[in-house]
């Protein structure tokens, strides 16, 4: 196994298990731009920290799955889904996610 492959798992490991600090310790500390999506974009390595956070801590029905794609020596791709209840409206949201995580030692 290589080692990107090693940090995605514990990174979605830590995703599925609701475990920001597990998912934020992987960031490269004070680091702009690290994380954009349609909702959030260009998010700074403080940012991308506190949404995990307020995301998985605020979710009362969360759950999610995971599958690794490809890995490089320094990137990882990764499809996930997460399954939840959109609060606002009380309607179930399937979100299907494709990310490509740059890592670095």
């Amino acid at each position: 196994m290589k080692p990107t492959e090693q940090v995605a798992i514990t990174y979605f490991e830590g995703f599925k298990n609701k475990n920001p600090e597990q998912m934020n310790a992987l960031y490269k500390p004070e680091v702009d731009g690290i994380f954009n999506d349609p909702i959030f974009q260009n998010l700074s390595t403080k940012e991308v920290q506190a949404m995990w956070s307020m995301l998985l801590r605020g979710s009362k029905d969360l759950t999610s799955t995971y599958e690794i794609v490809s890995v490089t020596d320094n990137s990882a791709t990764v499809d996930w889904v997460a399954y939840y209840t959109y609060s606002a409206t009380g309607r179930k949201v399937t979100n299907r996610v494709r990310s490509v995580m740059q890592i670095e030692n």
